[in-house]
């Protein structure tokens, strides 16, 4: 993933919306309004109630409305697994929000290719920005596929300019299973006390 803490451009502890082509790695598609297609980059500290989660940058996925912000990624091996990783922001004060997140080989947001969709839980109840950690595991089906993550209006709910905050986001290729079976052999010996929570994406067909 191309500047997937969002530090370029530098925002120089502010907040600032940028047109396509102006933020490395990234663009924006505002179905309602095409005249509306901006990306914001957000200085979190003094933005949006909290630091961020990586780095001092975050981005706003409602810069001025819910829209899709994605990524087209390249050079990916066809069957291989890729561990997924983003941070999604409860910005206070949003009200409510939802964000659906996307991995396949078109930019058409088609139902198949979800990964999941967060849900500001706070409905904008909390005083600081918090944090939710996702990590999914995605398999590749094309050499380049798209990552979108797209905003999701509630008309007469929620902030329409502003939440669904992202950050931290990469995309790995997940080791083997022998090799992870290893890596808990070895942190049972080190007698570590950290709990991983590993989430597969599932076929729609199989959520509630």
């Amino acid at each position: 993933i191309v500047n997937g803490s969002f530090e370029t451009p530098n925002v120089g502890g502010s907040w600032n919306t940028f047109s396509n082509g102006s933020v490395l790695g990234w663009n924006a598609i505002d179905a309602a309004n095409p005249k509306n297609q901006l990306i914001e980059i957000d200085y979190s500290a003094a933005a949006v109630g909290g630091p961020a989660y990586a780095g001092k940058q975050s981005l706003e996925v409602n810069a001025n409305e819910p829209e899709d912000v994605y990524q087209t990624v390249s050079d990916l091996v066809v069957g291989q697994q890729y561990t997924l990783f983003w941070a999604y922001g409860n910005r206070p004060g949003s009200g409510s929000q939802e964000m659906q997140v996307y991995f396949g080989p078109s930019g058409t947001l088609l139902p198949a290719d979800l990964v999941t969709t967060d849900v500001d839980t706070y409905a904008g109840t909390n005083s600081t920005l918090v944090w939710i950690p996702n990590s999914f595991v995605v398999t590749a089906t094309s050499t380049t596929e798209v990552l979108s993550f797209n905003g999701v209006a509630f008309p007469g709910e929620g902030s329409p300019s502003y939440g669904n905050e992202i950050d931290a986001v990469s995309l790995m290729a997940a080791p083997e299973p022998s090799t992870l079976l290893l890596l808990a052999s070895g942190l049972g010996l080190l007698g570590l006390g950290y709990a991983w929570r590993w989430q597969r994406a599932l076929p729609v067909s199989s959520r509630l």
